[in-house]
């Protein structure tokens, strides 16, 4: 999916046995190529790749921001692994 725009949105996104996709590396809020929303819950999926921002986040600190049980490789938003805060500097 090239992006999802619901900034004030609190977004649950289950995938079960596929991948997550959402958002480009060269999306913009401008041309919403981008996942943006308040917050987000994964509770399941084979793997991820995300771009964008959570709560107003981004880069690699918005790595920190997902409610998932889901943490390190394969699970990645803005090309950083979520989960720990030691893997986000």
């Amino acid at each position: 999916m090239p992006g999802l725009y619901a900034p004030y949105t609190w977004l649950a996104l289950a995938s079960g046995t596929g991948a997550l996709n959402i958002g480009t590396t060269w999306g913009t809020a401008d041309n919403r190529g981008l996942l943006q929303v308040a917050r987000l819950t994964v509770p399941n999926a084979v793997s991820a790749r995300l771009f964008g921002s959570i709560g107003g986040v981004g880069g690699r600190k918005v790595a920190r921001n997902i409610d998932s049980p889901l943490k390190r490789s394969p699970y990645f938003i803005n090309e950083t692994p979520w989960g720990g805060d030691d893997y986000i500097a």
